[in-house]
């Protein structure tokens, strides 16, 4: 068996960049900074990940996004290769979302606090604002904040 799963809460880095594939398919990248709980508060850097949103999520992304607005992520990490200008292979790994939820921040806060978007394409993805009446939404945030209380205040493992 096998898994490959990440659930990230952090905050842009940058505003979010939207470019069209050759497909005409929208794909959509920003940076994240998640805080990382350290011994000494004062050496304290929070780790990046590079995010890459497909489709309508990308655009709503693009559209309501913008640098220091805090999102939960969720998908999967994929390492890809390409070719530099001067010819040398170089590789990326990236968080591909499959949700993106809008957490607080940013311009428009109140207006999008609970947004929540899925799918990774336009078929896929939904925008769901209010009182997160997902019921997914709800029972995953349980899940991570339960993991989060248990790690709370212990030593991190590295």
């Amino acid at each position: 068996m096998s898994l490959n799963l990440a659930l990230l809460i952090g905050r842009l880095g940058k505003d979010p960049e939207l470019r069209y594939a050759a497909s005409g398919t929208s794909v959509c990248k920003f940076p994240i900074a998640v805080d990382v709980p350290k011994k000494d508060k004062d050496k304290q850097l929070p780790d990046w990940f590079n995010i890459v949103a497909f489709g309508k999520t990308g655009e709503n992304c693009a559209q309501y996004l913008t640098k220091g607005r805090e999102v939960f992520i969720e998908g999967q990490v994929k390492t890809r290769s390409y070719e530099d200008k001067e010819g040398n292979k170089r590789y990326v790994t990236e968080i591909w979302a499959s949700r993106v939820q809008f957490l607080g921040g940013g311009k428009d806060k109140e207006k999008h606090a609970d947004d929540t978007l899925k799918g990774d394409d336009a078929a896929d993805s939904k925008v769901v604002s209010g009182d997160m009446t997902d019921q997914t939404s709800i029972n995953n945030l349980g899940r991570i904040m339960h993991i989060l209380d248990k790690i709370d205040g212990e030593e991190a493992p590295f």
